[in-house]
């Protein structure tokens, strides 16, 4: 994407950042939470009218599993800080405003409206400059901003719907000097101690959270849940004594501890938890990609007709799906995960990366239909489709160090998708670089 760091490219729009049933489902969710909490779910200052809730757990699960791809689309890591919704009303306004250090890099997305409503973005100030008139910006479901929030102005005018739901998720640069805001949990430089009825209060919130998802959850499967489903799944009587809580989830982590202890490794590094598959035979001699053929490819159109076109292409997708449970498996088998003949392909992208100046990465989705996450257990897979390119790679981040990979033609790098393993796309010096990058449940 362009730079963000660059003062006229201060915000970037991300068309279908969430595929719209997945908006629907949150936003439905989150409505039926506000009315089911409306002791919490109150208006704040910024806007009375609109009730608002702080890092609801569906929104805090999206910030988390939303980081490799902000860092991507940013250029470099960032650490998630907090996630807020808000449920606008009709005739709300929003002020002209900047936010605090925890909103470094904010991204604001659309779940669900029912009219169209327009965001006032103002480039930030430089030097002694005058403020430049504002960009309107305007989103359909799905759609999100990425943006520096501590520093461009932002404000939306008089809303002229009923209901307008919105989820900001917020970020910080991991080396940046708001990194200390992370999860936000340090404010304003110094650690803020809870008093006990702070802790209480935010504990008897973090249940009301639970027992809403709980209900959701019986409500649209009354059977007995499935012991190796969701986290959270098996708590759907939420009981008072907030001891007895404590107890069985440690319960519940010795056992899953069990199951795979005689598989995983100790490492203090998650680098140990990447792996490289190089005898795929993906691409064979017939199959090869070379950077000739995708050179000219400078903008997502262009790329999709090439797909679309390219029965070359079309073979190499075929071969991906016809191979990628043995692919998936044989990761599963050394790091002990629970083998599945079922496994789901939930995101399938291929990636384009060329040493153009004037280019950006083109990502083209491959798959009908964009499933929603089961954030259970995810692995990402990128295939790498050619090797003639200068420069490039992929470089993966923990703390201060980097492990940077340059693959050849026909491997396969796994690891899991979550963001403790956030990961870059290297622009290649000379040619193109070309992959196919995969969301797997297992």
């Amino acid at each position: 994407m362009k730079d963000l760091n660059d003062y006229d490219y201060y915000y970037k729009v991300v068309p279908r950042f969430l595929d719209k049933t997945r908006c629907e489902d949150l936003a439905s969710n989150f409505n039926q939470f506000i009315i089911e909490n409306q002791d919490l779910t109150i208006p704040d200052d910024q806007c009375n009218l609109s009730p608002s809730y702080y890092n609801y757990i569906e929104f805090l699960e999206l910030l988390c599993e939303s980081t490799p791809r902000v860092s991507e689309l940013l250029g470099e890591t960032v650490l998630p800080t907090y996630s807020y919704a808000r449920s606008y009303r009709h005739g709300e306004k929003l002020a002209r405003h900047k936010d605090r250090d925890a909103c470094e890099i904010s991204l604001t997305l659309h779940l669900k409206g029912d009219k169209y409503w327009d965001i006032n973005m103002e480039a930030p100030k430089r030097d002694d400059d005058l403020e430049g008139p504002p960009s309107l910006i305007t989103l359909d479901q799905g759609d999100a901003i990425l943006y520096r929030g501590r520093e461009a102005y932002h404000w939306r005018d008089e809303y002229p719907g009923e209901q307008y739901t919105q989820v900001f998720l917020h970020y910080v640069r991991s080396r940046g000097d708001c990194a200390y805001t992370f999860f936000d949990n340090i404010k304003f430089g110094q650690r803020q101690e809870l008093t006990e009825e702070e802790k209480s209060m935010n504990m008897n919130k973090f249940l009301k959270n639970l027992n809403f998802l709980n209900k959701l959850n019986s409500s649209e499967n009354s059977s007995e849940p499935d012991p190796d489903s969701r986290y959270f799944d098996s708590y759907r009587l939420i009981p008072e004594n907030k001891q007895e809580i404590i107890d069985r989830v440690l319960d519940k982590e010795k056992t899953e501890e069990k199951k795979v202890e005689l598989k995983i490794k100790s490492s203090d590094s998650l680098f140990d938890f990447i792996e490289v598959f190089d005898d795929n035979k993906i691409c064979d001699e017939n199959l090869s990609l070379s950077t000739n053929e995708v050179l000219d490819l400078v903008n997502e159109s262009q790329l999709v007709k090439y797909i679309n076109s390219s029965t070359k292409f079309d073979s190499i997708l075929s071969k991906i799906s016809q191979n990628e449970l043995k692919i998936v498996n044989k990761y599963c088998e050394k790091y002990g995960l629970s083998l599945n003949k079922n496994i789901k392909c939930e995101d399938r992208k291929v990636i384009l990366s060329n040493s153009k100046e004037s280019s950006s990465d083109l990502e083209v989705n491959t798959l009908s239909e964009v499933h929603q996450r089961d954030l259970k257990s995810n692995l990402r897979c990128i295939y790498i489709l050619n090797d003639d390119y200068d420069g490039g790679g992929i470089t993966f981040y923990e703390g201060l160090n980097e492990l940077k990979y340059k693959l050849k033609q026909d491997s396969v790098i796994i690891f899991p998708n979550s963001f403790m393993f956030p990961y870059k796309i290297l622009k290649p010096t000379q040619g193109c670089f070309c992959c196919v990058n995969a969301v797997y449940s297992i």
